[in-house]
């Protein structure tokens, strides 16, 4: 049976060695490249089933590398392999579709089930980076903006019956009756009503 073809791509020779006794039994190491832009280029040519990535390169980052190739429909699974620890660097990683964000003191417990898990159409995130982007999307949830169909005062957006307005207006400087194009109503939205009840 075919071994699944790694692209692996950092600067540190150590590093590598190292992750040649890793994954040289499970998968066929296609290419070692050092910067980034190296890896869009060895990426295209090799096309390989899954890249191993560091983020910090010269001339191009990793994920800069990555963001590039999604852009020129690079299909391989990504897995990162980085010593950043802050969940942004996680976040962004995921954000360009990448499968997998593993740090490099955990790459011989985590990284093989990282790449497997990428390889299945799943995804893979050291468990305290986990943590940190569980935080983060925690954060977020509670500061939360009013909805799009909601306006800073609280009045909800409703599309009458019968009208043919494809969209809510972009901008909307409501009234208690009628927006700016003329086909959307609006009323009082009741979750805001909820929360004045509640601070009143």
């Amino acid at each position: 049976m075919n071994r699944p073809r790694l692209l692996l791509a950092d600067d540190h020779r150590i590093v590598v060695e190292g992750l040649r006794s890793i994954l040289g039994f499970e998968y066929e190491l296609v290419g070692i490249v050092e910067d980034g832009r190296e890896l869009v280029e060895a990426a295209k040519r090799l096309v390989p089933d899954v890249i191993v990535a560091d983020i910090a390169m010269p001339q191009l980052n990793g994920l800069e590398a990555v963001a590039q190739l999604r852009k020129e429909g690079c299909q391989a699974k990504v897995v990162f392999l980085t010593m950043h620890k802050d969940a942004t660097y996680a976040a962004k990683a995921l954000e360009i579709g990448a499968s997998g964000y593993v740090l490099k003191h955990s790459a011989s417990t985590e990284l093989l089930t990282a790449i497997r898990a990428a390889l299945l159409g799943q995804t893979y995130v050291t468990n305290d980076i986990a943590k940190g982007l569980r935080r983060a999307a925690a954060t977020r949830t509670a500061s939360l903006e009013l909805p799009t169909n909601i306006c800073s005062r609280g009045f909800r957006l409703i599309r009458p019956p019968g009208s043919r307005c494809c969209s809510a207006p972009s901008s909307l400087c409501c009234s208690c009756r009628v927006s700016s194009l003329g086909c959307w109503l609006v009323e009082r939205s009741e979750r805001v009503s909820r929360e004045q009840t509640r601070n009143n």
